[in-house]
């Protein structure tokens, strides 16, 4: 989503450099490009980690592109969240055309660049669709968003497992949303439904920034 300000700095380097040596060393295991899904709370990380280990892979040389679930919302983000103030029920992965993300991943798999990428305008609350600048030649594609452990066609899903309690002021700090009363409720209804991706997830990063394996 254009329009944030997302430091890649501020990721944990020895987190970045196990993730980025461990999918480098992986990546003939699979068939290319490695999908990779990181997936977690707003504010919990996701975004830093993700960009870092990005220009990380870059630096060995690895063709890679990132798909961020943000410019996959139906609405705008102002939209959006007047859509939360109005009822709680709208907040979920029903925001988000999550098909649409994995029939694009799916394409890119299969070495289709036939379909425009979207993207989400933050300050100037837009979407507009943009050429597809994706190399044939691709060995990653890391896509990040609070939902993305629910795609189907990912190779390995990453969950941080920081909770809404703990990156609250961070998420404040970002403003990725106007602040209203209602932005607790917010994010604890976010919360009760993300807290149970962690059983989906191949990798879990802790609260600490520490790397927990389950699954493959």
């Amino acid at each position: 989503m254009l329009g944030e300000n997302i430091d890649p700095h501020k990721a944990n380097k020895d987190l970045v450099t196990h993730l980025s040596d461990m999918f480098f060393g992986s990546l003939n295991q699979y068939s290319r490009p490695l999908v990779l899904a990181f997936c977690g709370e707003s504010g919990s990380g996701k975004s830093v980690i993700a960009t870092a280990t990005l220009n990380s892979l870059r630096q060995k040389n690895i063709s890679v592109y990132m798909l961020q679930m943000d410019d996959y919302f139906l609405y705008p983000p102002v939209i959006t969240s007047q859509k939360r103030q109005e009822n709680l029920a709208n907040v979920g992965p029903h925001e988000v055309d999550l098909n649409l993300m994995d029939e694009h991943i799916l394409q890119i798999k299969n070495g289709k660049r036939d379909f425009q990428l979207r993207e989400m305008h933050f300050a100037e609350n837009y979407l507009t669709l943009k050429e597809n600048d994706i190399s044939l030649n691709l060995d990653v594609l890391l896509v990040e968003g609070t939902y993305t452990c629910l795609l189907q066609n990912v190779d390995k899903t990453i969950f941080l497992s920081r909770t809404y309690e703990q990156t609250h002021i961070h998420r404040v700090a970002r403003m990725r949303e106007p602040q209203t009363d209602l932005i607790e409720q917010v994010l604890l209804r976010e919360h009760n439904i993300v807290k149970n991706f962690a059983s989906k997830a191949d990798i879990i990063i802790n609260d600490k920034f520490e790397l927990v394996y389950c699954g493959q």
